[in-house]
């Protein structure tokens, strides 16, 4: 008989009447009336209290066998039966007792219970273990209102056996706020070594003010039948270790309330709670790892977390029903690596997948409501209301609500968005949610806008776009073109969580693919191929000097170099891979450039000059720029293909192509500023004059000042920059 508490087990009892019949029990051992347990062993109807755990103890069925302060109680299929009207429960035990099973065995009490005093199957004083044989096992059915099945004043310690208890009943009136309990522990729970293990109770399946720990079990249930409004069917003050189970854990009739840290490792829990107040609460946070399987459903909020709720190598499917449900919701951080998480909110009004905010507890600074997804997650989740939304005070957040590996996107659904509200002029409230469109958040706290649905997972390919290692956004064009022609367009990443990502709203068929990005005069491309190796991110750099080695980019003709480069108008040496930019520009190669920045026209004859054959590379550029008139050759039957080009022929071979391209050349400029300017050919002044003008050619740095050089060598760098200017029109703004 113990006061009913339901911090501790305070144990307490006058035993008079039953140290009387114990005594009468030995005094019949003695006479050789009681003979030993056998595989029938008759109903017991009298209770078993070991009062005195240094001596021996025997009845039909069973046997105490002493060791010093405690012992061992050999229950050999034992059928014990207490009647109503009967003060005790129907064992008792002393600190550090073990139960031994043999056989199956029964303890049915029919003991009517107060609200201030209990009766259990089994009660122990301090720490029990209960073990015994193969296949052996024990069935307590603890029929008396506010009953409990097995209550330990220690830890409990189950192993190796089948240990099934129910105690459900409920007496009405003055007990209709408290039930019977399955087990009840001040103490630790251990349920290992294989064994079985079911305990249901009306107001607890299993209690316990330590923790709970259930490693290498076979099958372990708790539930609660003709459940109470506080009923719970696993309730743990400590920490709870789910680890290695055989077959499952499975929760019936109530949610479980971890108060303690919990982790569910290489085990399947299961669960389908019709109650509002949801299936699992887990108020220290919850490991799922290492190939667990947890399925629960239930109305209400079904997995409310609060800490960190992490999913690493398993996998969670959490379903709601009814209106206002929710799936998961995380007060702290959730963070899913390598595993899958399903949240479902149900089709009811105004429900929710994901619900994570951050946790303002004392302590818990580290959990700022955070997700963060990394290796090869997979995240679903669906609500009439939204799919998934992050919420925070402004305080809370120091920075963005969400940690993605570059390679997970969201592939239905949307992408990130935010938005934010001030409740009462105070209060910054601030909403992260995905969804298709922008969002937005009203006095009544409800999101408008977001997605009622999101898929989160891998993507097939990614493409990363910089320019000078900068990540780029606001492309006009990124896409992936197949072998066939398809064309696939990529979207840019829009949270702001990855600038200068850009994904593929739909996964890309395996094949061969040129990826490329377009902006304004700038493109990139690369071959990549899809297929086995995902993900993959493909890289591109908007700024194409980088393929050459031999280019400085920190030097003033970078730009110019990649305007020629991205359109063609230079290549790179196909031999040594490098470009040259100091290299002084020959003839051909001034014809080529234009040639090529004209689109490669065919010229409507070859070039009829001794030194150039049909067969040489330059030799259609060379045609097709002197019948455009912006070349001549020597009057003596040769173009002197390999000499170079000064600057003041650079200029007049410019303003010639500006007037073929029908461009006002009107401009002029006093050249007269310049030191050198009488150096300035008769033939090329002109063209010089109009060319400063322009801005397509600037003065030279030197000691002495800025000259123009006229008749220095025209380098291709210099070249490449002149031509750019004089097509975009625009004043140069370094030296050339």
């Amino acid at each position: 008989m113990t006061c009913r508490n339901h911090t501790t087990l305070r144990i307490g009892r006058a035993r008079c009447l039953l140290a009387a019949l114990f005594a009468t029990a030995l005094a019949l051992l003695a006479l050789g009336i009681i003979v030993p347990a056998s595989a029938q062993a008759a109903e017991v109807t009298e209770p078993i209290v070991i009062e005195d755990p240094t001596h021996a103890y025997q009845g039909d069925g069973w046997e105490w066998t002493s060791a010093g302060s405690s012992g061992t109680l050999t229950l050999d299929n034992a059928n014990i039966h207490i009647p109503e009207g009967t003060a005790s429960s129907a064992i008792v035990v002393p600190d550090g007792a073990t139960i031994h099973l043999v056989g199956e065995n029964t303890i049915t009490l029919d003991a009517a219970s107060t609200t201030e005093l209990y009766y259990a199957g089994i009660e122990a004083e301090g720490d029990l273990a209960i073990v015994g044989e193969p296949a052996s096992s024990l069935e307590i059915i603890a029929n008396g209102s506010l009953s409990w099945g097995i209550g330990c004043a220690g830890d409990l310690t189950v192993g190796g056996v089948e240990v099934n208890i129910s105690a459900t009943t409920v007496a009405a009136g003055e007990t209709e706020d408290l039930g019977s309990e399955g087990i009840v522990a001040n103490g630790n729970v251990f349920i290992n070594d294989g064994a079985t293990v079911a305990a249901v109770g009306s107001e607890y399946g299993l209690r316990t003010e330590g923790g709970l720990n259930i490693t290498e079990a076979s099958l372990v249930k708790f539930g609660v039948e003709n459940a109470l409004f506080n009923s719970c069917s696993l309730h743990v003050q400590g920490e709870t270790m789910i680890a290695n189970v055989a077959d499952e854990v499975i929760l019936e009739g109530k949610y479980a309330s971890l108060h303690g840290a919990a982790t569910i490792s290489n085990s399947t829990l299961t669960a389908s709670i019709d109650d509002t107040r949801g299936t699992i609460e887990a108020l220290n946070g919850l490991d799922i790892v290492d190939q667990a399987y947890v399925n629960v459903t239930s109305p209400g909020i079904v997995m409310d977390v609060t800490g960190c709720l992490f999913v690493q190598n398993s996998s969670l499917r959490s379903e709601a029903s009814g209106g206002r449900a929710m799936a998961i919701r995380v007060n702290g951080d959730l963070a899913v690596d390598n595993g899958a998480v399903t949240a479902l909110g149900g089709d009811g009004e105004l429900t929710a997948g994901i619900n994570v905010t951050p946790n303002l507890t004392a302590g818990c600074e580290d959990h700022r409501g955070i997700l963060t997804l990394s290796g090869d997650p997979a995240i679903t989740a669906e609500g009439t209301h939204y799919a998934i939304a992050f919420w925070a005070y402004e305080e809370a957040w120091e920075s963005d609500p969400v940690v993605l590996d570059p390679t997970i996107g969201a592939l239905e659904g949307g992408m990130l968005s935010y938005a934010e509200n001030s409740f009462d002029g105070t209060d910054f409230v601030s909403v992260w949610t995905y969804a298709t469109d922008k969002i937005s958040l009203t006095n009544e706290y409800s999101i408008e806008g977001a997605s009622q649905r999101v898929s989160i997972d891998m993507e097939d390919a990614l493409v990363f776009v910089t320019n000078e290692g900068e990540p780029t956004t606001g492309l006009e064009t990124v896409r992936a073109i197949a072998a066939d022609g398809t064309v696939y367009e990529a979207v840019e990443w829009l949270d702001g969580s990855h600038t200068g990502y850009y994904r593929f709203p739909r996964a890309l068929p395996d094949g061969t693919y040129t990826v490329e990005a377009i902006d304004g005069l700038r493109g990139v491309s690369e071959t990549v191929t899809i297929g086995e190796t995902v993900p993959q991110i493909v890289a591109l750099e908007l700024c194409p000097s980088l393929r050459f080695p031999d280019i400085d980019t920190t030097q003033w003709y970078h730009e110019g170099m990649d305007w020629a480069i991205l359109n063609g108008v230079l290549q790179g040496d196909g031999t040594t891979g490098l470009m040259e930019p100091e290299r002084s520009i020959t003839r051909a190669q001034m014809a080529t450039m234009l040639w090529n920045a004209a689109g490669n026209p065919t010229p409507q004859a070859g070039a009829a000059f001794a030194d150039v054959n049909e067969t040489d590379w330059f030799a259609q550029a060379v045609a097709w720029a002197c019948a455009e008139e912006l070349f001549e050759g020597y009057g003596d039957g040769q173009f002197g293909p390999d000499d170079t080009l000064t600057r003041e022929q650079a200029a007049v071979v410019m303003m010639r192509w500006q007037q073929q391209r029908g461009e006002d050349v009107s401009m002029r400029v006093d050249l007269a500023t310049y030191p050198d300017a009488s150096a300035v050919s008769d033939w090329a002044h002109e063209s010089m004059s109009w060319a400063v003008a322009a801005g397509v050619i600037e003065g030279v740095d030197r000691e002495d000042g800025v000259v123009l050089a006229p008749q220095e060598e025209c380098p291709r760098a210099q070249i490449a920059t002149i031509m750019m200017r004089a097509i975009e029109e625009a004043p140069a703004g370094t030296v050339v």
